[in-house]
């Protein structure tokens, strides 16, 4: 599933509880990323020119094994305290993200559904994790800040078929007659130094807690799939994050 032995989970490095990923196959060819499924299925009776209903397949179940090591990267034997700390960390009541070092940029959305402990008499061994994938995507991350005086623009690539909604996170530089703008999106009546939080797809303007709705314009910014640019005028920093779904 993944080749290399590091990963964060829930945004916490494996190394905080010294356990690393490894594999018992000896297959020269290692299954990579989450398997895509489409269920496609032929309606009955239409033997002339058939239709077919298409529907999002259940993504495969994710096993991995965790074995618990030394500085060294020698087995250990696990303990109690191990396993229990371990198991407060993997085991959680929602999707959480999921990235292996093989390729930081993309992220997986896992939920533990079970933990087998495979150990030796000693008490050597793993423990057999299995995840649950939220869908058959991987999400490959995006993030740029920009410091805009004057003007500027930005070039963003939108890897997916569909419209994507950006989150964008906005620090006022100037006072509060300052008018920032993102494209036909403005935000104005900002402070000095006072920040929002746009979540274009929601259609939320925040200040940690603060509805700051009123300060925006509501001309949304929307990503098309291929190449966008953003043209940027005001006095203010700009951070636009992104989690593109993509099927590898």
């Amino acid at each position: 599933m993944f080749i290399s032995k590091d990963f964060t989970f829930d945004s916490i490095d494996n190394s905080d509880y010294n356990v690393i990923l490894v594999e018992f196959d000896s297959d020269i060819l290692n299954e990579i990323g989450v398997v895509y499924k489409r269920d496609i299925s032929r309606e009955d009776g239409s033997t002339y020119n058939p239709t077919f209903n298409v529907e999002n397949g259940e993504p495969d179940d994710i096993v991995l094994n965790l074995m618990l090591v030394d500085d060294n990267m020698i087995p250990k034997v696990w303990s109690e305290e191990d396993i229990i700390n371990v198991k407060k960390w993997i085991i959680k009541d929602e999707f959480k993200p999921f990235i292996s070092q093989d390729n930081p940029d993309y992220i997986y959305y896992f939920q533990c559904s079970n933990i087998r402990k495979k150990f030796t008499t000693k008490g050597e061994g793993v423990l057999e994790v299995t995840f649950k994938p939220m869908d058959c995507f991987v999400y490959k991350k995006y993030s740029k800040t920009i410091t805009v005086d004057a003007t500027a623009s930005l070039s963003i690539s939108n890897p997916t078929n569909e419209d994507y909604f950006p989150i964008i996170e906005i620090t006022n530089k100037g006072d509060n007659s300052t008018i920032n703008k993102i494209n036909e999106l403005e935000i104005e009546g900002l402070n000095k130094d006072e920040g929002v939080t746009i979540d274009n797809l929601m259609l939320t303007v925040l200040n940690g807690d603060i509805n700051k709705f009123k300060c925006c314009n509501r001309k949304w910014i929307k990503l098309n799939p291929g190449t966008n640019t953003l043209n940027l005028s005001g006095n203010c920093e700009v951070k636009i994050l992104a989690e593109f779904p993509i099927m590898l």
